[in-house]
């Protein structure tokens, strides 16, 4: 559980937001609530959350005109910042939103805490200098060997089970390197490397396909660091460590 956060929940659905005030305290997170841009831009100027929680969809400013007021001027923002949009697709925020995550309404109190978790663990693995992989792997078994085998080497791996699953994760933790997979559930890898290397908050992200169906001939159309053929784990860690050792320098 994480304690002592400050929570920033902007949304102008009250229901939801007694909810979810009610919700977050009890998890120990200290929580100010505004129900429309405007108050929540007038509430930071006494409050430094840690995250934001913003619905899109508002009257008056609204969701993006308020992230346009806390954005830096390298289009960055200044808050973590979790949207919420009920909006079926959400690939179209992906190409303009620098924001940590998203979810689609209507959702659980479940989702939006384990979000809110995702997000500040995210800045504290940052903080303590670990270097994270994000895993794109939909076979269990494969998953947990490759989930321990970066463990040891000193990484910090998260993993995702389909192809708008890793979209949604890289987004979200912005990881120092990711690993997919070709075949994958949703779509294949080539197209979700193409994906973020056309997103700006994960275009510089390391991307490594690997595809056990081959074991050679040219690589697909991809716009990945590497493509390896029938690639175990030794050359996955190899792979990653050439790139990306698992630690910073201090």
């Amino acid at each position: 559980m994480q304690t002592n956060a400050h929570v920033l929940f902007v949304d102008d659905d009250r229901h939801l937001t007694r909810t979810m005030q009610d919700f977050l305290n009890h998890e120990g997170f200290n929580v100010t609530t505004a129900g429309h841009a405007e108050a929540a831009l007038k509430a930071l100027d006494t409050c430094k959350p840690d995250i934001i929680i913003l619905d899109i969809s508002m009257p008056g400013m609204g969701g993006i005109g308020f992230l346009k007021q806390i954005s830096n001027e390298d289009g960055s923002m200044k808050y973590p910042v979790l949207v919420l949009t009920a909006r079926a697709a959400m690939n179209d925020f992906f190409h303009t939103l620098a924001v940590d995550g998203f979810l689609p309404k209507p959702c659980s109190e479940i989702d939006i805490l384990r979000m809110i978790n995702q997000i500040l663990n995210k800045r504290k693995v940052k903080t303590n200098k670990s270097r994270t992989v994000l895993i794109g792997e939909d076979d269990p078994r494969i998953l947990t060997d490759l989930l321990q085998s970066f463990e040891t080497a000193g990484y910090h791996p998260h993993c995702a089970k389909s192809g708008s699953e890793i979209l949604e994760q890289a987004v979200s933790i912005l990881p120092d390197v990711i690993i997919i997979k070709e075949i994958f559930p949703g779509m294949n890898g080539s197209s979700v490397s193409g994906l973020l290397k056309s997103i700006p908050k994960t275009e510089n992200i390391p991307i490594i396909i690997h595809d056990e169906t081959r074991s050679r001939g040219p690589a697909p159309m991809h716009k990945a660091e590497k493509y390896l053929f029938a690639a175990d784990f030794s050359d996955l860690l190899h792979a990653v460590i050439q790139l990306i050792p698992p630690t910073e320098p201090a």
